[in-house]
Parts: structure tokens; C-alpha cells; sequence
């Protein structure tokens, strides 16, 4: 955090820290939770890279070509999304929402589908 001085002479004294001897704008616990989830991004990558491992061979090749195709692959778990009965009109959702007593996500968006705004 930056440090401004008063002006000379202003008669303001430079002492920036609230009773606590905290820094003012510094929040109790801001810097522990800073790191907590520093961790928790790395622990997340971490395991994340440890479960998606490539082929040894990182270019594709015809030697190693089936194992890259099952890397690449969606497992089953992975499109299980596809088995919801999505559906792409309002109207026609509520109906039948109320009729099976299910309730509705409504997705909407603004904006390009990518995230490219």
C-alpha cells in the first residue's frame, strides 16, 4: 500500500495506521485469505494437470496417434450433459415444468456465446 505524506506544514499528522496498529485500507484477515486461496487455485491446477495426462510423446504421431485419440476423447462422465432433456422455448418449458412438478434453469446470456465481448 502506497504511502501519501501530507503537505508540509498543513499541520496533519502522518500517522496512517488505525488503533489496532493496522494500515488503514488493510482489512483484518485480507492478506491469510489472499494466500488461502492462492493455494487453493495451485492445489486446484495441480490435481487438475496431474489427472489430465497427455501422451509422453507430445506431438501426435501414427506411433502414438490411438493414445492421443483417447486423451482427447470425452469420457462418459464428461457428456452426461448431453442426456438432459434440454429445451430451447420458454414457453413449452414452463408447461411442462409445472406438468412433471420440475423446476427450470433459465440460461440466458448478452453477448457473443464465447465470451468474446
Amino acid at each position: 500500500m502506497s504511502r501519501v505524506a501530507p503537505p508540509p506544514g498543513s499541520g496533519i499528522e502522518a500517522d496512517h495506521t488505525l488503533a489496532g496498529g493496522r494500515p488503514v485500507g488493510e482489512h483484518r484477515g485480507m492478506r491469510k485469505t489472499s494466500t488461502t486461496i492462492v493455494a487453493g487455485l495451485f492445489l486446484a491446477l495441480a490435481t487438475l494437470a496431474a489427472r489430465a495426462q497427455a501422451p509422453l510423446d507430445r506431438e501426435p504421431s501414427a506411433a502414438n496417434l490411438a493414445d492421443w485419440l483417447a486423451f482427447i476423447r470425452p469420457s462418459e462422465q464428461e457428456l452426461a450433459w448431453e442426456e438432459i432433456g434440454w429445451r430451447n422455448e420458454f414457453w413449452p418449458a414452463v408447461e411442462e415444468a409445472r406438468r412433471l412438478g420440475r423446476p427450470i434453469l433459465l440460461w440466458t446470456m448478452n453477448g457473443h456465446p464465447l465470451g468474446c465481448t
